[in-house]
């Protein structure tokens, strides 16, 4: 029991270790090099400082681009993923929201992108959210420090989802081998402290007749089909994908 637990106790600890991040990812990215259109350095600092906190903190990298003119949105925040190499731990989780302020009411957009086991706490409920969060706090009216204030704060809180932390696991983990292990030592105790079961003696006891029987076999039928082979085909559910990652996701015009 003990080298069970002490063993449970090494694995917990090594898959709680976070994964290296990537050193050289920007959180807030203004790829037409005008971020003072959007925000002042002050601005820019705390979000990019706030963004690295949740990222460290969920293990997941999270960017926001502007970009203008990207033609498809969706496409492209998931091709800058690919291509900057972002995400975090083995499944390269993480969330990108793309903003392009470019063509004015109803041809702006926002797009969400989600990667790795982000897919699984952002859902498309979630992303609605966001994307609501976003909209109304004014960044259709071309406001721009309070939507991503809002949005960085539920995104933190979002991402949470059914989120387990390494040592509430762990203590999970224990306290149930405890349990389990202290049952089954009160079991044993109980077994043996009963009186054992008078046996029953079968052959003496018993009543049964037994008489001689056999089956005749008259004729025996076969029949036989064709299965025909399945046909091939391909479907695609919601998301996208970008060189060979899948992607979950959602945004709209504004």
């Amino acid at each position: 029991m003990v080298k069970r637990i002490i063993i449970l106790i090494m694995l917990v600890l090594l898959l709680s270790l976070p994964s290296i991040a990537n050193a050289e990812v920007d959180h807030l990215v203004f790829l037409d090099g005008n971020q003072e259109k959007y925000m002042t350095d002050k601005e820019a600092n705390e979000f990019r400082t706030r963004l690295e906190e949740i990222s460290d903190k969920h293990n997941a990298d999270f960017v926001i681009i502007f970009k203008e003119n990207v033609g498809n949105a969706q496409s492209y925040a998931e091709q800058y993923y690919v291509n900057n190499n972002l995400g975090r731990g083995p499944n390269k989780d993480g969330v990108i929201l793309l903003i392009n302020m470019a063509g004015g009411p109803g041809n702006r957009d926002i797009y969400i992108a989600t990667h790795g086991i982000s897919k699984d706490y952002i859902t498309d409920k979630k992303i609605d959210k966001l994307l609501d969060v976003l909209i109304d706090n004014g960044l259709g009216d071309y406001i721009y420090y309070e939507p991503i204030s809002a949005y960085i704060k539920n995104l933190d809180k979002l991402h949470r989802g059914n989120y387990v932390s390494p040592l509430d696991a762990l203590i999970s983990a224990v306290a149930g081998l405890f349990a389990s292990g202290g049952y089954a030592a009160k079991v044993k105790r109980e077994y043996k402290a009963s009186n054992p079961s008078k046996q029953y003696r079968m052959a003496s006891n018993a009543i049964a007749n037994y008489a001689s029987e056999s089956d005749n076999f008259i004729r025996e039928y076969t029949t036989s089909r064709t299965i025909p082979k399945p046909s091939s085909s391909s479907s695609s559910g919601g998301g996208g994908s970008s060189g060979g990652s899948s992607f979950g996701g959602g945004g709209r015009k504004f």
